[in-house]
């Protein structure tokens, strides 16, 4: 059996520490205030047709060429936020106001106990400008205060809806957050 002298074996615990804490720093840096996903992980509901549905390779979620009708995705909030104050979404909608493209983004809260579910924001592209490229819109959650997420209770989630009434439009959902931003 090998012998070290005392030296040898505080450095040798000090250098373990060392590696072990940085493997943990990142850890203990993680923001859980915020939250993201791209419309690629989003997963597309049982009426939502692949016929319809089209992601690209940039993860965005839109229309197939020549299809009209709704798209609907649910995006699971996974537990590693801890509170938000804004639902942020970015998206193209290519006739703002009009009715011919809408996108709508709803986070929403099921209770695990008895399945009711409420919405706790939404955003409505139909109120903003035309968007031909890629646009950013947002809504305050809890009057912009800390809206804390209980994971034990609750399941979170963001809906979007994606709605073309004519194939001149194009609307896409690359996006979907929830954080601190500059809306509040």
């Amino acid at each position: 059996m090998k012998r070290y002298n005392l030296l040898t074996v505080v450095k040798m615990m000090l250098g373990a520490f060392v590696a072990f804490a940085s493997l943990s720093a990142p850890v203990s840096a993680n923001n859980l205030n915020s939250w993201a996903t791209a419309g690629a992980a989003c997963v597309p509901v049982g009426q939502t047709s692949s016929a319809h549905l089209v992601f690209n390779s940039a993860g965005d979620a839109g229309f197939a060429a020549g299809t009209v009708g709704e798209i609907i995705l649910t995006c699971p909030v996974v537990p590693t936020i801890d509170s938000a104050a804004a639902l942020t979404i970015t998206y193209r909608d290519t006739d703002g106001t009009g009715t011919g493209a809408t996108i709508i983004a709803a986070l929403r809260r099921k209770s695990v106990a008895t399945g009711s579910v409420v919405t706790i924001g939404s955003i409505n592209t139909n109120t903003g400008p035309v968007v031909t490229g890629y646009g950013m819109m947002g809504t305050p959650l809890n009057s912009c205060r800390s809206l804390a997420f209980d994971f034990t209770n609750y399941v979170y989630y963001v809906q979007i809806n994606i709605r073309r009434t004519s194939t001149v439009q194009q609307p896409l959902f690359g996006a979907a957050s929830l954080n601190f931003g500059v809306i509040c």
